[in-house]
């Protein structure tokens, strides 16, 4: 949730008397029975023409925050999705948004040409290993994994 969803949500509480934050207009102390209607009824006094589903707005908020630059792991995270596909299913980009990436790939592409280094010789990927002294009686340490020694 973000600080102004939660700063809208406290002053809603503070400004009723009543333990819900979303009472009922027409039972007063009961809360709202439907999310849906309230929605319909907010469409219908905007005089929205075309229809408009509640999950819309579910499409739009994966769409806007994937585009935003949100990783599809995170994304998947607030939207309470276990899997990054049904993520994927509320996703919708922009032609816009397209484009925008695929000049991104063009200049890491152009930068990565321009940028050719040679490979490292096979000295310089070589683990260094360092000599030990030994006490009379006693083995050489070896690290965990590779068996060379810090």
């Amino acid at each position: 949730m973000t600080e102004t969803v939660s700063e809208i949500l406290r002053r809603r509480v503070n400004g009723t008397s009543s333990k819900y934050v979303f009472e009922s207009p027409r039972r007063p102390g009961r809360p709202i029975g439907s999310v849906r209607k309230s929605h319909d009824n907010a469409v219908n006094r905007a005089q929205i023409a075309d229809y408009f589903r509640l999950y819309d707005l579910r499409h739009t908020y994966g769409t806007r925050t994937a585009e935003a630059g949100v990783d599809l792991a995170t994304l998947a995270a607030l939207m309470g999705h276990t899997k990054i596909q049904m993520t994927m299913h509320y996703l919708h980009p922009a032609d816009q948004h397209k484009r925008s990436a695929a000049k991104k790939l063009e200049a890491l592409r152009a930068a990565q040409a321009s940028q050719v280094q040679a490979p490292p010789t096979p000295k310089e990927s070589l683990p260094k290993i360092v000599p030990q002294k030994l006490r009379a009686g006693s083995r050489p340490v070896r690290s965990k994994g590779r068996g060379v020694a810090k």
